[in-house]
């Protein structure tokens, strides 16, 4: 009897112990798989034909194979050529194109994250906390959602929440192997799969790498560009990118948008998007006023889900919008993709 005493005891502890650590036992989305070689091979002889340091400049400078964009907005200095640069890597990686690279690249993400995401429901954030779908799905039980809806939102947020805590900040002044993931250049622009396989990158690739998740899972979306340098023209890839996802009745959105800058009909309420304002962002740097300053503005982790993105307020923007006045510049532009 006294044995049994003992083994039900030993239990009830057991039971004590788990139940006052709920997180142990999760599964959360395991790190990437190696990029397939096949794929790598592909990338960097895109780069190599790519290699040269008109093709830095030509981001921004006239996009001379289409003038009669030039003619219509009468802009000599424009980021168009660098978001055609960012919209064929989100196509090409999402598996939209007919090619064995672009169908290897959507099978990649497929396999990585987007399958692990649906099947495991759980993230580890850069902190070590765990984030799962029913927390997030427990946020808006006020939204009066139907199922389908609220599942949408909680899948975006997941997506958002990958690319924010699972793709890192660089920092190559501290590690050299950060090289690659903070270069901005369009020829050595590091596509979706890259930055997933690295879990590094600078905010176009976290960027690219959300919209590519997001077209592939049928979600509308647009990438907003604006000037990373105060003063035109804007060359070697000068823009920062921020996605805008197309709120689906949810009650996030706060951008109203009736067409993008190509003409292209995209109405409806958008979300801003911006997760390289993550950890690793906010501890790049050897400032501690200045990461005391960036946890104030952007929390302890970053932005959350549907938190404007500061570089839409900073006076830079403010600055660049004034010059979109100026004849023959245009620094913002919103792209559909």
């Amino acid at each position: 009897m006294k044995r049994y005493t003992s083994l039900i005891s030993i239990l009830l502890v057991s039971v004590f112990i788990l139940s006052a650590v709920p997180v142990q036992g999760i599964t959360v989305v395991p790190p990437p798989k190696p990029l397939p070689e096949e794929l790598n091979e592909y990338y960097w002889s895109l780069r190599e034909a790519n290699n040269s340091w008109i093709s830095s400049v030509y981001c921004g400078c006239p996009p001379i194979d289409n003038l009669g964009y030039v003619i219509r907005n009468l802009a000599i200095f424009s980021p168009y050529k660098e978001f055609e640069w960012l919209k064929f890597a989100i196509y090409h990686d999402s598996g939209s194109y007919d090619t064995d690279t672009s169908k290897m690249a959507g099978k990649y993400l497929t396999d990585n994250v987007i399958d692990p995401i649906l099947k495991y429901k759980a993230l580890k954030l850069e902190d070590g906390s765990i984030l799962t779908y029913y927390d997030i799905a427990a946020k808006h039980k006020d939204k009066d959602l139907d199922e389908e809806s609220l599942d949408r939102l909680v899948t975006a947020e997941m997506l958002y929440y990958y690319c924010r805590d699972y793709i890192h900040f660089p920092n190559p002044n501290a590690n050299p192997d950060d090289q690659m993931a903070s270069m901005a250049l369009p020829h050595v622009l590091a596509f979706p799969c890259e930055t997933v396989s690295m879990q590094k990158g600078i905010c176009w690739n976290q960027g690219i790498a959300l919209a590519t998740l997001y077209k592939m899972m049928g979600y509308d979306v647009a990438l907003y560009l604006m000037p990373a340098s105060p003063l035109p023209p804007y060359p070697i890839g000068g823009y920062h990118a921020v996605v805008l996802l197309k709120d689906e009745g949810w009650g996030i959105g706060t951008m109203q948008l009736e067409k993008d800058n190509l003409g292209n009909d995209i109405s409806g309420t958008y979300i801003q998007l911006d997760p390289m304002y993550d950890l690793s962002y906010i501890m790049n740097s050897t400032n501690p006023a200045a990461i005391e300053s960036r946890k104030e503005t952007i929390g302890e982790l970053g932005l959350e889900f549907g938190q404007p993105s500061p570089y839409l307020e900073q006076p830079l923007v403010l600055f660049s919008q004034l010059c979109n006045y100026v004849p023959g510049i245009q620094t913002m532009f919103i792209g559909d993709i």
